[in-house]
């Protein structure tokens, strides 16, 4: 099978360091920038949040169900929006130029990232009202576990810019499968990474910069296969399980989104269920599933392994029940002998 020989062959990377940082990725991931004892967190002066005006109009739909889509929402192919910005060929994008390495850190401002010379001068359209996706200490929780930041990265002003631009990222990123609150985890990711080059970041705009242009050219790989800490055998295992079942239930004509469902924190969403329940329970879920031929919505597309969550809960009762009847008759048999 496919699934078992990419197992097989290897189709993850780790990466460990001196502190004990271990991080799992499928193979391809760009690790470079990692380099976490090189990482100090400083005390930093930051400017308080700056009065934005709200956006104009609104075309965020309301909080997604967790594991499913509408049909607006779906997988199926049309022209996205990607708003009025488009990157010029050949542009190079790069941190070198974001900050002097001998400035201290302490000193720090964090300027406001749609004042950078990218977005200024393509006149970005920013659409929709901001949500609230991932809380200020989420951000911070994020940034410590990806290797650390200075703490003007990690203040209020810095998190509400960070919701910006994921909402942005979104939105240039419709019917992807992309999600903000993962999108927030993948841009801690992303500036942690930053962070650990070792120089200075005056502003997340050049970040911003970087994501969108992948974005423009549907390269989600930042979100989707961000690093994990999961161990290597747990996501190898949540992967081949995956693979498995979205074979299964495609077969069966239910409508998965592949890349959201094997995307690392989806997989990471699987790995916890199989920790909670145990993996025969899980499967056994995933089949019942199958059998009385539970789906969603129609049309929606299931994107998350939560969605089968009411079935692997089902199945755990029944199995705790028939465990605590077979309990009780053997305590019975014991006593009448």
């Amino acid at each position: 099978m496919l699934v078992n020989k990419a197992v097989e062959t290897g189709w993850v990377e780790t990466r460990e360091f001196t502190r004990g940082t271990i991080l799992v990725a499928r193979r391809g991931y760009d690790f470079d920038g990692y380099i976490f004892d090189d990482v100090k967190n400083v005390p930093a002066k930051s400017e308080p949040a700056k009065k934005v005006p709200p956006h104009s109009t609104t075309d965020e739909s309301p909080q997604e169900k967790e594991g499913s889509t509408h049909p607006s929402e779906s997988a199926r192919h049309f022209t996205r929006q990607r708003g009025s910005a488009r990157a010029e060929e050949g542009v190079h994008c790069s941190y070198e130029a974001e900050a002097k390495p001998d400035v201290n850190p302490e000193w720090i401002t964090l300027s406001d990232w749609k004042s950078t010379q990218y977005f200024q001068a393509y006149n970005w359209q920013f659409t929709g009202e901001l949500r609230v996706v991932a809380t200020l200490a989420d951000w911070k929780f994020w940034l410590d576990d990806f290797g650390g930041a200075p703490d003007h990265l990690k203040t209020p002003a810095a998190h509400r810019q960070a919701l910006e631009i994921v909402h942005e990222l979104s939105a240039s990123a419709r019917d992807t499968g992309f999600l903000p609150f993962e999108g927030m985890i993948a841009l801690a990711c992303e500036v942690s990474k930053a962070c650990a080059k070792g120089k200075p970041i005056r502003s997340l705009g050049l970040i911003a910069e970087k994501l969108i242009r992948k974005v423009q050219q549907d390269d989600l790989s930042w979100v989707f296969n961000r690093p994990t800490k999961l161990d290597k055998a747990e996501f190898e295992a949540a992967y081949e399980l995956a693979s498995e079942t979205l074979g299964d239930f495609k077969r069966s004509g239910y409508l998965m989104y592949d890349r959201s469902l094997l995307s690392t924190y989806r997989l990471e969403e699987l790995t916890k269920l199989i920790q909670k329940y145990g993996r025969q329970i899980v499967v056994w879920g995933f089949n019942r599933c199958r059998l009385k031929d539970r789906r969603p919505e129609e049309g929606s597309t299931i994107i998350g392994w939560l969605w089968f969550r009411e079935d692997i809960e089902q199945v755990y009762v029944e199995e705790q029940s028939a465990a605590a009847e077979a309990s009780k008759k053997s305590r019975r048999s014991r006593t009448a002998a």
